[in-house]
């Protein structure tokens, strides 16, 4: 008797140690995945708005360098409003210049902020909104210097409560 005891004990011991190891290789692994997940951006700039207003003739300016033209790139353009922003929305006017001094046509982009029931779309931490937009697999076909200018397109001429427009660019792997 006193050894089916022992035998069980020992079963239930080895049993502990392979639930451990496994519990252990599953925490490396998940390590692994998120920091390959979380690559620092090739480009991050955020501009920060004064008293949280964004006046309509005040242009946002992004200037960054591209080395390689075969890879693709995410982009991520994000915006932070307060939870008092008035609206559900904001529409922006993107334009891009290559290189060479080419620029793009205005094209208008609509940051929803929220639901039309006043539900946020975006991450909300405490008083503030965070709402991302992404532009995947983008390719560049030039090296060099590049410009992204955002310019806000409501009709009003001050839109108040917003605190940040950032831009990230990340190469794909």
């Amino acid at each position: 008797m006193h050894l089916k005891k022992g035998r069980k004990k020992e079963k239930m011991l080895k049993e502990k140690d392979r639930k451990r190891r496994k519990s252990v290789v599953k925490t490396i692994f998940f390590l692994i995945f998120f920091v390959s997940c979380t690559q620092t951006p090739e480009y991050k700039k955020v501009h920060t708005f004064k008293n949280k207003i964004w006046e309509q003739e005040k242009e946002i300016d992004y200037t960054f360098k591209i080395k390689d033209t075969i890879k693709k790139h995410d982009i991520t353009l994000f915006l932070r409003t307060t939870t008092d922003y008035k609206y559900n929305n904001l529409w922006v006017l993107l334009t891009t210049e290559t290189p060479e001094g080419k620029k793009t046509e205005p094209e208008p982009i609509e940051i929803k902020i929220a639901h039309p029931d006043g539900v946020w779309i975006g991450k909300k931490t405490g008083s503030i909104v965070e709402t991302n937009i992404y532009f995947k697999n983008r390719v560049f076909p030039q090296k060099g210097e590049y410009k992204i200018k955002l310019k806000q397109a409501t009709t009003k001429e001050e839109v108040g409560q917003v605190l940040d427009l950032g831009l990230f660019i990340q190469k794909k792997s």
